[in-house]
Order: structure tokens, then sequence, then C-alpha cells
């Protein structure tokens, strides 16, 4: 197999970077990973050459001009650094570095469908200590964030990498059940219950629920179980410095899924403690969707069931809304928060859809529903859900 060599010329310096980093496959299609220290150069020439077997270099088989300036680099130290090459090792490929904000390259596993478009979202962090991912291709959506040792996730669908540990998983996950027991939670401690209390969340709603603790690598976390028919079938956990992550074999599927069986009026949140807020005020008939919202809407139509990996929880639980007359969208109201609604509109039926009209004045508008549960008070709450909306 041909193995490929990056080399920078930059004015006339010419340089070859390490092939620890550059060395792979000649047929990959991706721009070659390349660390550069203390180099300050605008408009370099990243020249791959192909080495066979016989070991003679071909001519350049591709050319990327990378426009790059010294204060760009000049926040990339060496945990940053660090950061992009565990990112390359999964084929996401960062020229430029910018901790703090968000930078589109093309997704390794879709590769941007037919338009080869560059779909993949990647971010790290101000503190330069992790690095998230999410890819907003309805028939992708490849997420997951690495880092520290205590936190490194990568889904895709329902295929999930904690810790290093692929599970392995492909289309729908085994039916794997839980108990409190094997998941070592316990009950919530003082300090997370009066944290709860101050979102409005009372007791008995945490209970009702069953709302736990856990201890993880990166800390005490709130443990919320996933259940269906009375069965924990997934368990997803939440630090008060609002880290998430997922327990490996999680079934993918509505938080709170028992609570809309053989109801014809069903709510959808964005989040575990919307859905308890919405309890709160006496809307039993609420469930979370488990993975957050997509960046925007998808250019493309929903795909088949099977290829529609992002939102596979919509369609394992879709007999749960045969029977439902009016589903409710009370998603975030920022601009992800309403892609996620159209996202579920286009699955679940556009004729039966009603969606919320978040309250607050110009300067400041509630964005969610424990927003509203804790600036406003429960009956401002219950207003939003009399006052909805068809879509």
């Amino acid at each position: 197999m041909a193995a490929r060599f990056g080399f920078l010329r930059c004015g006339g310096l010419r340089a070859c970077a390490s092939p620890r980093h550059l060395c792979h496959s000649a047929r990959s299609r991706y721009p070659l990973p390349l660390v550069i220290q203390g180099c300050g150069f605008s408009a370099c020439e990243i020249l791959h050459y192909s080495f066979g077997n016989s070991g003679q270099a071909d001519m350049p088989s591709k050319r990327h001009v990378v426009t790059q300036t010294t204060d760009q680099f000049s926040n990339c130290n060496k945990d940053v650094n660090g950061l992009r090459m565990l990112l390359w090792e999964k084929n996401i490929f960062l020229i430029s570095c910018h901790p703090g904000l968000n930078t589109r390259v093309l997704c390794p596993k879709c590769e941007g469908g037919h338009e080869r478009y560059q779909s993949l979202t990647v971010k790290i962090s101000i503190d330069g200590e992790f690095a998230m991912w999410n890819c907003f291709r309805g028939t992708c959506g490849w997420n997951g964030r690495v880092g520290d040792a205590a936190y490194t996730v990568d889904t895709l669908g329902t295929s999930l990498m904690i810790n290093g540990r692929d599970d392995g998983a492909q289309g729908l996950q085994s039916a794997v059940e839980f108990t409190e027991e094997s998941l070592h939670l316990r009950p919530l401690s003082e300090e997370l219950i009066t944290y709860l209390s101050t979102r409005g969340i009372s007791k008995e709603t945490l209970s009702r629920n069953g709302v736990k603790e856990a201890t993880l690598r990166f800390g005490v976390a709130i443990a919320f179980p996933y259940r269906k028919d009375g069965k924990i079938v997934g368990c997803k956990y939440r630090t008060l410095g609002k880290r998430y992550s997922m327990e490996k074999n999680s079934q993918k599927l509505f938080y709170g899924l028992d609570d809309i069986k053989d109801v014809n009026e069903v709510i959808i949140v964005e989040g575990e403690i919307d859905k308890l807020s919405m309890e709160e005020v006496g809307f039993l008939n609420c469930v979370s969707v488990p993975d957050g919202a997509p960046l925007r809407v998808s250019d493309q139509s929903p795909s088949a069931e099977a290829e529609d990996k992002r939102y596979q929880y919509i369609w394992n639980c879709k007999e749960y809304f045969e029977k439902v007359d009016r589903i409710i969208l009370a998603t975030d109201g920022d601009s992800p928060g309403q892609a996620l609604a159209e996202e579920i509109v286009r699955r679940l039926g556009r004729e039966r859809s009603w969606c919320v009209k978040w309250p607050g004045s110009s300067m400041k508008k509630c964005k969610d529903a424990n927003e509203v549960l804790q600036t406003l008070g429960k009956q401002a709450l219950r207003n939003v859900i009399k006052a909805i909306e068809h879509y």
C-alpha cells in the first residue's frame, strides 16, 4: 500500500511534517494533519506526495492552500494541540485553531453526502479541556466529545463509545436492562436536592421519576434513569457544571416514556429538567428528547427509519404516538430548539402538531419550560400550554 507524506512550503521554507502525524492510506479523502509550532505564515501550500512500494515519489497529487496567521496559532497551547491530535485520530482534521468558536469541516462518517457539504461542526472549549463535534445531516447525526480521560463519548445513531470502549452496536440497540444497583445509583444528596429546588423541582417530582445521584469519573452527577414499562433501559447523567453523558448500551428513547401511554395529547420538551418542570404544573403527559437539538434543519427530507440515526428515538417510540391527536412542541426558543421542533414535525406529522410561544419581554425572553417556571411561576407555565398555536 502506498503511503503519503505532507510537505509545508511557505515562501522559501519547505519542511516535512512528522510521518507519525502524516502517514496514512493513499486512498484517504481528507487533508493531512499538520502541527506547526511557532510558524507564523499567511499563505502556505501543503503538498501531498505519494510514495509507492518502490520508494519513488510521484508528483504532488493534491494541493491545499491554507491561510493562517501567527495570532490564530498563538492560542494553540500544548493541551489544544493534544485535542487536535485526538480529533485527527477520528479523522476530524482542524487546520486552524480557535478555542471557543465553532469550525465546520467534512464529516468523516457521511462525507457530507453527495454534495460533500461541510456538515460537521467542531468546537474546542475555551479552556482547552475538551473538544466536541456534531454532524447535523439527518441521515448521519454523528456526534461526540474527546478530551479529559473522564469523559469521552462518540455516538453515531445508536453506537456509543464511553471512555474508549465501543459497544459495536449497529442499527437498533439490543434491549439491555439496568437496575439501580448495576448503575451504582444512590439517593440524591441534600446538595443536589437543594440545587434542583432552586430550579423549581420538588422532592415529590424527583421521587416519582426516580431521579438519583451517581459518581462518575468527572464528578458527582444527577442521574435520570430512562424507563420503558417500568424497567430501566438507559440512564443520562448531568453534573452541576453541565457535563452530560449517557450510560453505555442505553436505548434511544424519549425520557418519561411511560407517562405517555394511552394519552391523546403529548408535550415534547428538550431536556429532562424541562420534563420535570411540566410535571410540577400538572402536565404528566410530557417527554423529553434524549440528545438535544441540531444546529439547523436538515436540507434533506427525513430518511427511511433504518437510516435516520440521529432521530432513532422517534422511530423507537412511534407506537406511543399512533393514537395521539395532538403533539405540543415545547422545545427551546432558540434556533436549534426550533430546528428540533421542525425535525420532529417532519417525522410525527404536521397536521397534529402544535407549538408554544415562550413569554417574556423583548429584552429577556424565556427560552424553555424551566426558565418560565423559575422566573414567572407555575401559572405562567400553565398559561403557555393553554395558549398553544397550530404549528
